[in-house]
């Protein structure tokens, strides 16, 4: 079609405003974008038309293209009085990284590496053809490509007169947007060209670190440790209703924030840890400060947080209640397998008949260990089920009281299983050289292995609840605002 008709790129649809690229964009077909970018005449598009394509290809996600655009266009951008708040707004909104970020510094780390050796492009090319890898490495590329388009921006905004650069900022909510949705590397690279962005509010007095604290927002609230000193200033901002930074902290978070974390008492606990660490920074007097409902912020933690407490609380108990019934079940066969040892006894002497032998040395530790671990996790559950579900027993106490029951349920499970395997071993010596034997350490290692998958979600959460949250989600990060 374009062959037989050149200006088929440039006619628009039949609303006569969407171009092709630009629906093309909309509608995030990237190869349909990559081939009409090559053949369209850009230059003969508006600036406000061009403004909106490059927006189209941001919100797309396809940071290569509008950074071709505005390298290659650029002087209709600078010399016409377009709304450069736009593209920055879009990208405000959309966060620069998508993968784990351990994963990212990995594959960023390789991807170093390999560039500057000789023949690089063949040995990158081969690594991209590794689907994980090609998939991280996409993500960092676009990363690299909206810092850039970001900078880019940045000089231009440099290059206008204050007034203009202040009502970009004032007039459009970018800074709080891109805080609510945690975009600090897009912060960081903006404060870097503005350091006097971090003093600018919203219409509710709120700053990107009251953005943070509302929508929970740990990477952006641990900028505010970079300010020193200033952050005194950000204690007497309140809004409307007298609420300080820590009436909202002491708010329930939004439900996309708060559904983040698995289990209702895990959820209770990450509340608890926000306003903990909100309640650090402002004085004791801001602490017992009351709104205009008379509210200090703790009576309000306690008002907005009850349903979630009673759900912590009944999440907790009944996964006790489920993991000591197991416990018991367990710690009853171990101790009825001490009194019938395999084998049987001696007469006379009344010893064992494979005293010596090195698997009954295993049957006795392993039951031994089996029936002290489920003891002592019916203990943990049992202390879980009576306590008395305070607010602040749900920072540490609990979950720490459940990692320990089912880390013992867990050693109980294994030893109780190597009990087994003792026994059978001891039992069936005749056979211990042919395929049964290995059949059965099989069926072992396979049942040990299926209790750990089905409860490594849960592990994972309580692990990362109490150390990654409680250690280290408010420590500072490598994203530095000067």
């Amino acid at each position: 079609m374009y062959e037989k008709n050149k200006s088929l790129p440039t006619i628009r649809d039949g609303g006569g405003t969407l171009s092709p690229i630009e629906m093309a964009a909309l509608m995030g077909n990237k190869k349909m974008v990559e081939y009409l970018h090559k053949i369209t005449p850009l230059e003969v598009f508006g600036a406000c038309e061009l403004m909106n394509i490059l927006v189209a290809t941001i919100n797309s996600e396809m940071y290569d293209i509008a950074l071709n655009i505005w390298e290659g266009e650029g002087t209709i951008f600078t010399s016409t009085n377009v709304n450069i708040g736009s593209a920055l707004h879009a990208l405000a909104r959309k966060p620069f990284s998508h993968n784990g970020t351990s994963q990212e510094w990995i594959c960023e780390i390789l991807a170093r590496i390999v560039s500057p050796v000789h023949c690089a492009s063949s040995l990158v090319e081969l690594c991209r053809r590794i689907l994980t890898f090609k998939r991280i490495y996409g993500s960092i590329q676009k990363r690299r490509e909206a810092n850039q388009l970001v900078e880019k921006l940045c000089e231009h905004i440099l290059t206008l007169e204050s007034p203009e650069i202040s009502a970009l900022f004032y007039e459009t909510p970018i800074l709080n947007d891109a805080a609510k949705i945690g975009n600090v590397e897009f912060l960081t690279l903006l404060t870097h060209s503005f350091p006097d962005l971090i003093w600018i509010d919203d219409s509710n007095n709120y700053t990107i670190f009251h953005a943070a604290v509302i929508y929970r927002q740990e990477e952006v609230f641990s900028l505010i440790y970079d300010i020193g000193a200033i952050k005194e200033l950000f204690q007497n901002k309140t809004d409307d209703s007298r609420n300080n930074i820590l009436h909202l902290a002491a708010k329930l978070a939004p439900s996309s924030r708060l559904n983040s974390v698995s289990g209702a008492a895990l959820q209770m606990q990450r509340e608890l840890l926000w306003f903990k660490e909100v309640e650090k920074i402002l004085r004791p007097s801001d602490v017992q400060m009351k709104n205009n409902d008379g509210k200090t912020p703790r009576e309000l933690f306690t008002e907005e947080h009850e349903k979630l407490r009673v759900a912590g609380e009944k999440w907790m108990k009944d996964t006790a209640t489920s993991c000591m019934v197991a416990a018991t079940l367990i710690a009853t066969v171990v101790f009825a397998a001490a009194f019938t040892v395999p084998g049987g006894n001696k007469d006379g002497t009344g010893a064992p008949v494979f005293l010596y032998d090195k698997w009954f040395t295993i049957f006795v530790a392993s039951d031994a260990v089996a029936l002290f671990s489920s003891t002592a996790s019916i203990m943990m559950f049992s202390s879980i089920l009576t306590s008395r579900y305070g607010e602040d027993d749900f920072l540490f106490i609990l979950p720490a009281k459940l990692m320990g029951g089912l880390g013992t349920l867990f050693a109980s499970v294994v030893c109780m299983v190597l009990t087994f395997s003792a026994t059978f071993f001891l039992v069936y010596k005749k056979e211990k050289e042919g395929t049964l034997p290995k059949i059965v350490a099989g069926l072992a290692l396979l049942l040990i292995s299926l209790h750990a998958m089905l409860n490594v979600r849960l592990w994972n959460s309580l692990i990362h609840s109490m150390i990654w949250a409680s250690r280290i989600m408010f420590r500072p990060g490598k994203h530095k605002l000067f």
